[in-house]
């Protein structure tokens, strides 16, 4: 009897906090772009991915954050798994990390409104307009201080492990932020669902190189960042 009660009332704990992360998401607009990054959504982002991490048994080893810049900037990584925005912000927590995204994942419930409301963007590739939109806002972002901006280049995850083909147009964003770009890898997330929860992951995240966008294109600014992350493409290692 005293451990159904126990259970009951884990049971009910857990509910309760869900219902309170579900009243507390209903004044977001989904759909609304908000410039203004909110402490009180941010932390409750955090907190929640916390758990996430610890459920998941996710080990995350981190090298060279020492380069991470203290002003705003454009940080660009390889792509293999959905963990990876997640495990970047929680990693890089100083830097109040927004990231530009298909528009679905605005339409996850509560967790849709939560990255919403702390500037997260989404982008229609479909649409120059659109995007460029975006592009210009993310600037305005980075410029203001307001947050930094996460983007990836290969604009989809990589089920594979090989360097998908990149939207050189991401790059835009440093160039008109006048910011820095810290290159990131990854390595490990896509082992993530396979292991949860009952067997633990090491995920590898590096922090590359820090570069200067001034004076360069963003097709070189391309062939800068996939040169950085080339040890990260399965297809090279084949090759090897």
């Amino acid at each position: 009897m005293i451990v159904l009660y126990i259970l009951a009332s884990l049971l009910g704990l857990i509910l309760l906090f869900f219902l309170f992360l579900w009243i507390v998401s209903l004044p977001v607009d989904k759909k609304k772009f908000y410039e203004k990054d909110s402490r009180f959504y941010r932390r409750l982002l955090y907190f929640c991915t916390s758990i996430a991490v610890f459920f998941t048994r996710i080990k995350i080893n981190v090298t060279g954050k020492e380069q991470v810049p203290k002003s705003a900037y454009l940080l660009v990584s390889n792509h293999r798994s959905n963990f990876d925005p997640l495990l970047s912000w929680h990693v890089f927590e100083d830097s109040n990390l927004a990231f530009i995204s298909k528009p679905e994942n605005f339409d996850v419930p509560i967790f849709g409104k939560y990255v919403r409301r702390c500037c997260f963007m989404g982008i229609d590739r479909s649409s120059p307009r659109q995007s460029m939109t975006v592009i210009n806002a993310a600037a305005d972002l980075i410029r203001c201080g307001e947050v930094s901006v996460g983007v990836y280049p290969e604009g989809t995850r990589s089920f594979d492990g090989k360097l998908l083909h990149f939207h050189n147009g991401v790059f835009k964003v440093a160039i008109k932020a006048k910011c820095p770009i810290v290159v990131v890898g990854i390595d490990g997330t896509e082992n993530i669902h396979k292991n949860a929860p009952f067997k633990r992951t090491e995920v590898d995240i590096k922090v590359i190189k820090v570069i200067n966008p001034a004076g360069k294109t963003t097709v070189e600014l391309g062939d800068m960042v996939r040169e950085c992350l080339a040890p990260y493409d399965k297809s090279t290692k084949k090759d090897n």
